[in-house]
């Protein structure tokens, strides 16, 4: 899969507890794949799900809607 035009794919973080129970953080993930200047693929980054589409485990959100970079 492959993000084009003002879209990033996202790989959403997940996290898992003491107790075994798997945690998919709402809008932390890895970017997969789009063409930006501003991020590069495997940027950590918070973004905003207002506009998000999930497919599968990824999300794919457009560019205004990341936040920031997790460094």
């Amino acid at each position: 899969m492959r993000a084009v035009g003002n879209w990033v794919l996202i790989k959403q973080e997940e996290t898992t507890t003491a107790s075994g129970l798997r945690i998919s953080s709402l809008n932390i993930g890895e970017i997969i794949s789009g063409e930006t200047h501003e991020f590069n693929i495997g940027d950590r980054v918070y973004f905003n799900t207002r506009n998000a589409i999930t497919i599968e485990d990824y999300m794919l959100v457009t560019i205004h809607d990341i936040f920031l970079v997790i460094e």
